[in-house]
């Protein structure tokens, strides 16, 4: 039978390290205002896509196309930042030195992506420090769909958010994924050691543009697209990405094609683990809304074939933009 949930993985070190923060803040509630705290994490999370399956950014990820999240490391935001209750865990960004507590922050997360590019944000941890308080409150609903729109920059129509509810003397850890329909599912948990294969596949790195051979293989095809007469651009998208624009036919300078956005283009999306991971190609839709085509790999191609062995040399961007400019001229006769 297919499962249609993603499992959460949380490592022994992410699950101690939220249990040490969730009881301080709840003995420090006890001691301030005789209330326990709620406090917030932030958790550093991997998704494994169902077999056969692969998007990029470009592409929103449902929560039923998720066939696991593995959380390695949880992050804790800075002291000066929070503003912590016995009903809330808020964060202020605009006085007393919480802006730059943000951006410090927002400087670690990106630290660590660097190191580990599989790595992306997709929700948080936060606590409801009372008995049977496992399930969403109303708040945690309109902060999951105030987030929304982040989300789905990042190629996600899902979000995830794992509570911690008090039970006895210890927590209990329940997580919530968004579906399609605007549902929260309770998603099952697993907690794996550190130095299990699932954490470990998702602390790979660094991402190939980083490594001398991937920066150099980068310059050689640029050189070679170059010579081909053939216009291009490159970019970052979300989650470490690199996407090369590719004008396969355009009608005005090069200037015109790049400021207007006109010409037929294609994209090529490389994951950061590229060529362990494969490429995507899209065709432009619509590029005002975001409309876009996956393309078919060139058959029988390195960029076609998902084999570690396939040195990063063998893949040129030269053969896959002849491919698909031979596929274009042929829609047009």
């Amino acid at each position: 039978m297919k499962r249609e949930r993603p499992i959460i993985y949380i490592s022994h070190v992410a699950y101690r390290k939220t249990l040490a923060e969730a009881d301080k803040y709840y003995r420090l509630g006890l001691e301030k205002e005789k209330a326990p705290y709620e406090c917030a994490l932030f958790p550093l999370s991997s998704l494994l896509l169902k077999e056969g399956l692969e998007k990029s950014p470009l592409e929103l990820v449902d929560l039923d196309e998720i066939e696991g999240i593995t959380i390695p490391f949880v992050l804790i935001p800075p002291t000066n930042a929070k503003r912590y209750a016995p009903s809330k865990a808020a964060f202020i960004e605009h006085n007393d030195g919480g802006r730059e507590a943000s951006l410090d922050f927002n400087r670690r997360i990106a630290r660590v992506i660097d190191k580990y590019p599989r790595l992306t944000l997709i929700g948080r941890m936060h606590t409801h420090p009372w008995e049977k308080a496992d399930r969403l409150s109303l708040g945690d609903k309109f902060h999951i769909f105030h987030n929304t729109a982040w989300l789905v920059e990042k190629g996600f129509n899902t979000a995830l958010n794992i509570v911690l509810s008090r039970k006895g003397d210890g927590w209990v850890f329940n997580a919530y994924g968004l579906d399609r329909n605007f549902n929260h599912l309770e998603l099952p948990i697993v907690f794996v050691s550190n130095d299990h294969e699932i954490i470990r596949g998702s602390l790979q790195g660094p991402a190939f543009y980083d490594t001398k051979e991937g920066d150099d293989w980068i310059v050689r095809n640029l050189e070679e697209l170059e010579k081909s007469g053939v216009l291009f651009d490159e970019n970052f998208l979300k989650r470490q990405w690199k996407r090369f624009i590719i004008w396969l036919d355009r009608e005005g300078s090069e200037r015109e094609e790049k400021e207007n956005n006109t010409g037929k283009r294609i994209f090529i999306c490389l994951p950061p683990l590229f060529p362990k991971e494969r490429a995507r190609v899209l065709e432009i839709v619509d590029i005002k809304k975001n409309i876009f085509k996956p393309l078919a790999l060139p058959k029988g191609s390195s960029w076609e074939q998902k084999k570690e062995s396939i040195a990063l040399s063998e893949y040129s961007f030269l053969e896959i933009v002849r491919y698909y400019s031979d596929e274009y001229k042929k829609t047009r006769r």
